[in-house]
């Protein structure tokens, strides 16, 4: 009986796929956990994709108590970054509304979340909400243990950039045409400017997907798709 724990799979994920298949098939009691930004892609897979921390929406933040914004688990997880700097800090209404516009601006990311809140050791929530127009000048850090690949939104973003085929990146670029959300039928009509079929097409729009460079709006109906701030 054991249980292995495989973190930032996604480099080597079809060569890892292929030995796990070698090892759960040779063994009764073996269990894999594995974090990756894409799917290993091996038999018996069960994949659970992780959403960025859920928050208000924008357009609710003023209509909203401070108990109830307190309660997301983006501010929550921000609340406890910032104590982390600033132990007496305690937010009021109008603290929790600028920090609550914080965690919609950078769609709830936990690593952009804890980076915008070292800034409170310095700037007060209003301040820094001002300065994400700067984010990946704002949103760095130089903290030591941590790897450098996600000290900054910049090296975190090439890195994600870093794995994607030449299609997919070039399919990427044209989505940013989109200011909100965008339709399958949307992003078959760009994959068709490009060259591609509309199963091409929906395979490289699932490839980003499978990369969490584009998100699913889950709760529209047929599905809609976007890119994150």
């Amino acid at each position: 009986r054991l249980l292995l724990v495989f973190d930032n799979c996604e480099r080597l994920a079809a060569k890892l796929g292929t030995l796990l298949v070698g090892l759960l098939r040779a063994t009764l009691e073996l269990r894999v956990l594995a974090t990756s930004q894409v799917p290993l892609a091996f038999a018996g897979e069960q994949l659970l994709r992780l959403p960025p921390l859920d928050g208000p929406r924008s357009e609710h933040i003023a209509e909203l108590s401070a108990e109830e914004i307190s309660a997301y688990p983006s501010i929550e997880l921000m609340t406890r970054r910032v104590r982390s700097v600033r132990p007496d800090f305690e937010a009021q209404l109008p603290e929790l509304r600028d920090m609550a516009a914080i965690c919609a601006h950078l769609d709830g990311m936990p690593l952009a979340l804890e980076l915008a809140a070292a800034r409170f050791s310095l700037l007060s929530p209003a301040q820094v909400l001002v300065r994400l127009e700067q984010r990946f000048r704002l949103l760095a850090g130089d903290v030591a243990g941590r790897d450098p690949r996600p000290q900054n939104l910049r090296t975190l973003l090439a890195w994600s950039f870093s794995l994607l085929s030449a299609t997919e990146l070039h399919l990427l670029q044209w989505l940013a045409v989109f200011v909100q959300s965008w339709t399958v039928d949307a992003a078959v009509d760009i994959g068709a400017a490009l060259g591609h079929d509309a199963e091409s097409a929906i395979d490289l729009l699932g490839g980003l997907v499978n990369h969490s460079l584009v998100a699913v709006v889950a709760e529209a109906t047929p599905p809609r798709y976007r890119l994150l701030e």
